[in-house]
């Protein structure tokens, strides 16, 4: 499975911009780990109800529906997730093979 890693800037001035590498990288894997876990549950809520919205899911997952957009938006540009079919009427479909896409 891909993973997304999303780097957060820290020099907003509450640490005067200074973390340590270590520290640095901790936050950076506790983002990716969280992020891992959210498209994990993201892909096993639609393999169980692929024609679930956008809003249920961030229902479920407990996340803003923006939030669903982003992840959705990732697993699509990553060749994991399409959308087939209109707003109402469509559904997901996860490409377990990359030649499916």
């Amino acid at each position: 499975m891909d993973v997304f890693i999303v780097k957060v800037p820290l020099n907003d001035g509450t640490l005067d911009g200074t973390l340590d590498d270590a520290a640095q990288k901790t936050v950076e894997k506790t983002v990716e780990k969280t992020v891992e876990k959210t498209v994990e549950k993201i892909l096993d809520i639609i393999k169980k109800k692929p024609e679930i919205t956008q809003d249920q899911i961030a229902e479920i997952v407990g996340i803003s529906r923006r939030g669903i957009e982003w992840n959705l938006k990732k697993l699509k540009e990553s060749g994991i997730l399409k959308r087939v079919g209109g707003r109402k009427t469509g559904h997901w479909e996860i490409i377990e093979n990359k030649e499916e896409k």
